[in-house]
């Protein structure tokens, strides 16, 4: 049985589960401020891609043509931030209007050791900024009126996996995590 991802929907008490999608792999899901529409990652044999679909399921419609990773709608509906690449180009983020369309700005991500994929993304509650967590460490903020993003001091030596506005928007939570490692002594154990 060949098991690909899909996007599910389901009301808050957990009844009414629906899936969305079933053709290809579908996946990243990231929902308008109005509730109606979801953009996602539709990985088909060009790649992944951008498409959005109504919260019921329906009117799935491309919106981009290239290689795109990681969507998220800005809190004002306006706009989609995600990461895109190519043969040309490192990664980095890429802004376009919430419908679709030319790319309204492109923001480079810091050069660090190691790769920087932006996880967890996500849109400051003014829309005026993107804080994004680095694969290694810290935690970056992105100002759209900036070229260059800036390191949250005090985040350096912090290992994050999840980053999420409170409901109000004005604390940024996240979840630290802690590497650990293990001697393991096997005894009585025979090799064959």
């Amino acid at each position: 049985m060949n098991r690909t991802m899909q996007i599910w929907r389901t009301n808050r008490d957990g009844s009414d589960l629906r899936q969305l999608t079933s053709d290809v792999e579908n996946s990243q899901p990231s929902l308008s401020p109005d509730s109606k529409w979801i953009v996602y990652v539709k990985d088909g044999e060009q790649g992944p891609r951008l498409w959005r679909m109504s919260i019921d399921g329906s009117k799935p419609t491309p919106l981009l043509e290239h290689r795109s990773y990681n969507p998220r709608v800005s809190p004002d509906g306006k706009y989609i931030a995600y990461l895109e690449s190519s043969e040309t180009s490192p990664l980095h983020i890429a802004i376009i209007p919430f419908a679709g369309g030319a790319v309204q700005k492109t923001l480079a991500l810091p050069e660090r050791p190691g790769p920087n994929l932006a996880s967890n993304m996500t849109w400051t509650p003014d829309a005026k900024a993107i804080i994004y967590r680095d694969t290694v460490l810290g935690i970056w903020r992105q100002r759209l009126d900036q070229e260059k993003p800036e390191l949250i001091r005090g985040s350096e030596d912090m290992r994050l996996t999840q980053l999420n506005w409170s409901l109000k928007g004005k604390d940024l939570a996240y979840t630290r995590c802690a590497n650990m490692q293990d001697i393991l002594l096997l005894q009585n154990s025979k090799y064959q």
